[in-house]
């Protein structure tokens, strides 16, 4: 969860250190912040996390967003940094992924609801990247 937040959260700041549109890097943000909400009731209801893996997480998060998203860093960024994050967002991704792919080959099922989790995920992708594709002309982003 930690990891698809960061790769949300460096989607999300790539879109706004170039310009873009909310509306092209705004899905990334909302979702963002959708987890940050998941984390926090995660917390709440996990004890078994202890206060110093939650304070270490906060913070890293805390100081990435504002890297990201602080007006004044564009200053300290440059297009060479953000081509390095957009870059490590590949990675990972399918690094976010591994627990997940290790569970459905662990229980050898996906479940019953597979298919249909595929066809929404499958239509969401092809509605976002319309929007990606239409008001964005960032190689990367797009990639």
């Amino acid at each position: 969860m930690y990891i698809e937040t960061t790769v949300f959260m460096q989607t999300a700041g790539q879109g706004y250190f170039s310009g873009l549109s909310f509306t092209v890097y705004g899905e990334s943000f909302i979702i963002m912040a959708q987890n940050f909400i998941i984390i926090c009731m995660i917390w709440v209801y996990n004890k078994q996390i202890g206060i110093f893996e939650k304070l270490l997480i906060f913070a890293f998060m805390t100081a990435y967003a504002v890297l990201l998203f602080d007006p004044m860093s564009k200053g300290f960024l440059t297009e060479e940094h953000f081509k390095l994050i957009t870059s490590a967002s590949t990675g990972m991704n399918v690094m976010a992924k591994m627990p997940h792919i290790y569970t459905i080959y662990a229980n050898k099922s996906t479940g019953a609801l597979a298919f249909f989790s595929f066809f929404l995920n499958f239509a969401g992708s092809i509605a976002r990247l319309g929007t990606v594709l239409v008001e964005s002309d960032d190689f990367l982003f797009r990639l």
